[in-house]
């Protein structure tokens, strides 16, 4: 018998703004992060004032609930943390670039994020 040699072609292609973490050979710790996703809801925070600031509000809608607001402490005065603080929800899996922060949603509709005190 031959031993047949084939090359494996990949073509991967971001199609965001926004850098997005892959796993190609191995499972993915979320499913819902960015594999199969099209939606993109992005969030500019670089005009936010940060002082007083000790809680996210998000806004966002589910498939059986139009308006949902949920509140999260924040600690870190970040945007890294405010996207720390978003991901302890369990919804979709929330990333950033800069001072944007991102969500890839098919099931949840977001429509703002509010730091508050």
């Amino acid at each position: 018998m031959k031993s047949v040699k084939q090359n494996i072609n990949l073509r991967i292609e971001n199609n965001t703004a926004f850098s997005q973490d892959i796993n190609i050979l191995g499972s993915i710790a979320n499913i819902d992060s960015a594999n199969n996703v099209n939606l993109l809801y992005a969030f500019d925070l670089s005009t936010e004032n940060w002082v007083g600031v000790n809680q996210v509000r998000l806004n966002y809608a589910s498939p059986s609930n139009p308006s949902i607001f949920v509140i999260v402490p924040l600690t870190d005065l970040t945007i890294s943390g405010v996207v720390n603080a978003l991901n302890t929800l369990g919804l979709d899996l929330f990333y950033f670039s800069g001072t944007d922060i991102a969500v890839n949603s098919n099931t949840n509709i977001y429509y703002k994020i509010y730091l508050e005190p």
